[in-house]
Parts: structure tokens; C-alpha cells; sequence
């Protein structure tokens, strides 16, 4: 079953800020919908998520979910190890970037994540964070150490535990799915959730069109603080298209 697509994106600095490190790429005709959200301060933030995103964009159309799955785990592989030599020549601490993939090939669906920029699918008016958070404070959460209500004042809820160029080794997670008539899928960082929670991320979904949607969910960050760069990407399934199957014209010898 092959499904057609609407996408919308927006992204700001946010209003503490001095600049936008965050990177987002959609790309229908690949399948392939990115945020990336960079580290390292002094401008090398913005270098990381650029490249992972730059990386992202070779991935072209594949064949198969399977090929595009694998040609986008080897493009992040590949910003890895270019973002641990940077940050060994600048002699920098760490030159990195999180990173949330949305890969969708026919009717599946797969996310390939690491650190704490998220993604979150719409589904018959049910908001669900496919992902699970990166960082120490996910953590606790899901070792029942905190609530989720708790997690907004964790004073090391910005310290992620992966991502793009952070460790000598790259550690990603992947999920996989099906495709529904109607999903809607948001991918964000976390300058996002910071401010705005999960039932009003889904309110503003169920009664807007992807444009407006995009545009209501970065307004409400900066009308909230803003207390980091936001970016959202947001990508809706449409009713799918019938295939045309082309007969191969024979030619006589």
C-alpha cells in the first residue's frame, strides 16, 4: 500500500538564545522526515546538526524499507565519525547533535532516534511519544525514580546519555510500524516539550490544518519562555494512492 503525504516545519532560536542549533529536513520523495538538535556551544552546535542533516539528505529513494533503513543508519554512522574528528581538532569536549529519524517506506513505518528530540504519532485522537528519551532524566523516569511532572524541574534534564558524535561509540534506537490513513507523526526537540505538554500538542493537532499546527506549537514555546531553540516537523498519511503497474515493453531483435 503506498500512502502520499503532507508535511509542514517551523523552527525558531527561541527568545534566551543567541542562535538556532537546531536542523530539520522533510523529504517526501525519500520518506524521510528530520530533527536534529546540536551541542558543543561556540557555533559548533550549529555545524553538528547541519551536518547530520546534510549527511541525511544523500539518502535518496530506495528500493526497499530495507535499504532505506540501513543507507540512513550508515549516513548518521558516517556524521559520527566526522563530528568526533572535528571536535578532536577544535580540541573540544564534545561536537554533537540529537537526532530523531521518521522513515516511511510503502505502509511501514520505521523511527531511528538518539538522544532526546522526539517523536510523537497522532492516531484516532490518541497522542502517543513513540520515542523514549535519551537523556538522565528519561531515565528516571522510566525506572519510576520520577514522575513526569517531576521531570520538568530535574536540574539534569538537558543532560543527554546519546547522540550524533557524543560518545566514541554511536548508539541509536530504532522502532518500527504501520502506516493508518489519518497518522499524523510530529518530530520536535526538546525545546518543545519543554513548554508545551503532550494533551496540547494533541489539541492543537486535532484542529488545524499541518501549517497552522506548526506554526501554533512554536508560538506557544516562545509564549512560554522560550527557553531553547524549537523546532517542529509534522508529517500527516494520506489516503492511499493505487499503483500503476508498467508492463515492460519488449523490443524484437
Amino acid at each position: 500500500m503506498s500512502f502520499s503525504f503532507e508535511c509542514a516545519a517551523g523552527t525558531h532560536q527561541g527568545r534566551v538564545r543567541e542562535r538556532n542549533e537546531d536542523n530539520h529536513l522533510c523529504d517526501r520523495q525519500a520518506g524521510l522526515y528530520v530533527v536534529a538538535d546540536g551541542m558543543g556551544g561556540e557555533a559548533a552546535g550549529d555545524y553538528a546538526s547541519a551536518r547530520v542533516v546534510a549527511e541525511l539528505q544523500s539518502v535518496g529513494v530506495a528500493a526497499s524499507a530495507e535499504e532505506l533503513l540501513s543507507r540512513t543508519k550508515e549516513r548518521l554512522a558516517r556524521a559520527h565519525r566526522h563530528l568526533r574528528a572535528y571536535a578532536e581538532a577544535r580540541e573540544a569536549r564534545v561536537v554533537g547533535a540529537t537526532v530523531v529519524v521518521l522513515l516511511v517506506h510503502d505502509g511501514y513505518v520505521a523511527c531511528v532516534w538518539s538522544g532526546d528530540s522526539r517523536l510523537y504519532r497522532l492516531r484516532e485522537g490518541r497522542l502517543a511519544q513513540l520515542s523514549r528519551d535519551h537523556n538522565e532524566v528519561g531515565e528516571l523516569v522510566e525506572r519510576g525514580v520520577l514522575s513526569r511532572a517531576d521531570a520538568l524541574a530535574w536540574r539534569g534534564r538537558n543532560a543527554v546519555t546519546r547522540g550524533v558524535g557524543v560518545h566514541e561509540e554511536l548508539e541509536t534506537e530504532t522502532l518500527y510500524g504501520d502506516l493508518r490513513t489519518g497518522d499524523t507523526f510530529v518530530l520536535c526537540s526538546d525545546g518543545l516539550n519543554l513548554h508545551v505538554a503532550d494533551e496540547e500538542i494533541r489539541e492543537i493537532l486535532r484542529g488545524h490544518e499541518l501549517d497552522d499546527a506548526a506554526r501554533m506549537l512554536i508560538d506557544l514555546a516562545l509564549a512560554r519562555g522560550g527557553e531553547d531553540n524549537v523546532t517542529v516537523v509534522l508529517v500527516r498519511t494520506c489516503e492511499p494512492r493505487e499503483r500503476t503497474v508498467v508492463q515492460p515493453q519488449w523490443r524484437s531483435s
